[in-house]
């Protein structure tokens, strides 16, 4: 089911499935890179990556945003306005796609 501040995405392809999880020292040993959305995550998951010693490297989301206002991602629910939903969406957005552009450059094909 989507919640009423994501209906305006679904008709454009923008599914909300899935779930989260709590991030696992195994998850910082697995994967190459691990992204914080705000400052509170990214010191969750350094005080974790520092206890454990595992090797992911770990961003914030925002690290790749062409457009930055701000090193946080914004949190739609701080305001309930349709419009927050709308900037995270522009802000994951740009992003990823310079996550992606990233990823993309370092590669060793």
């Amino acid at each position: 089911m989507i919640h009423a501040p994501y209906e305006p995405y679904a008709p454009g392809g923008i599914g909300v499935t899935g779930r989260s999880r709590q991030l696992t020292a195994e998850d910082l040993q697995r994967f190459d890179y691990v992204i914080a959305r705000d400052a509170e995550n990214l010191a969750d998951i350094r005080a974790l990556q520092k206890a454990t010693g595992r090797s992911a490297r770990v961003h914030r989301l925002r690290d790749w945003d062409p457009k930055p206002n701000g090193r946080d991602a914004p949190d739609p629910y701080v305001t309930g306005q349709l419009r927050g939903f709308e900037e995270v969406h522009d802000v994951e957005e740009r992003s990823c796609a310079g996550l992606l552009d990233h990823l993309l450059r370092s590669a060793c094909f």
